[in-house]
């Protein structure tokens, strides 16, 4: 009998020869399904000790890509390999350059995508969408709309923007971020003729109604006012 030759591979945790086509042996796949966090974490602590995730070793690994390190245009801060702002700056990049479009985490997005959101923060809604009805963090997809050389995040804002030009109101959308707390939050409007800015709400989750609070209890001196859909029907814009 002729035996032909076994490419072997060797086992990501204990080091045993196994098959070229997997990356664990049965006994360390069965215990990653089982065990605790504690063991988890201490496996993971093995790993970047003996440097077994580094380079073509790490799961992630991408021609090279991932391995990339980048830093924001704006404030310097280090950054995933596909984007090109860090959370906080994207807002900024939207004021200056409204006809580029990233997205809430730092992509880049292209001009035709309607959802404003990129792949894999898409992904997260359609592989769980279970998460708005049990811990309500999931937020849904804008719907960006144009008037006036600005792009709105929703139909309503677009639709309360054309009011305050019919009615005669001047008025700004997103001019100004405040930042508190690790966190930042842009009102959507801004009248400057009787110094008010305006949020719109058609979801209104916990998380954010809790922010609404820090911000208002830290930011006393500036007027916020929030219209749902009651107020918008009330004064006629829906």
């Amino acid at each position: 009998m002729i035996i032909k030759s076994v490419k072997l591979n060797k086992c990501i945790y204990c080091h045993k020869q196994i098959d070229y086509r997997s990356k664990r042996c049965k006994s360390c796949e069965m215990a990653t399904r089982i065990m605790s966090k504690k063991t988890k974490l201490k496996l993971s602590d093995i790993r970047i000790k003996k440097e077994l995730s580094k380079g073509k070793n790490n799961p992630n690994y991408k021609d090279g890509r991932t391995l990339l390190k980048k830093q924001c245009i704006i404030c310097n801060k280090s950054i995933g390999w596909d984007s090109t702002y860090c959370n906080i700056c994207v807002h900024k990049a939207r004021i200056k350059y409204p006809d580029v479009r990233y997205c809430s985490c730092g992509r880049g997005i292209a001009k035709y995508n309607k959802s404003g959101l990129c792949r894999s923060c898409s992904m997260i809604g359609k592989k769980y969408p279970y998460l708005s009805e049990r811990n309500k963090k999931y937020i849904p997809k804008p719907t960006w709309i144009k008037y006036k050389n600005t792009w709105f995040r929703s139909s309503w804002e677009s639709i309360f923007a054309q009011w305050l030009t019919v009615s005669g109101y001047k008025w700004k959308y997103e001019p100004k971020i405040f930042f508190f707390k690790n966190t930042s939050y842009t009102p959507d409007f801004y009248l400057p003729d009787f110094d008010v800015y305006i949020e719109i709400k058609g979801w209104f989750p916990i998380n954010i109604q809790k922010k609404l609070q820090t911000f208002c209890s830290l930011f006393k001196h500036i007027k916020l006012q929030v219209f749902t859909e009651k107020e918008l029907k009330e004064i006629s814009c829906l």
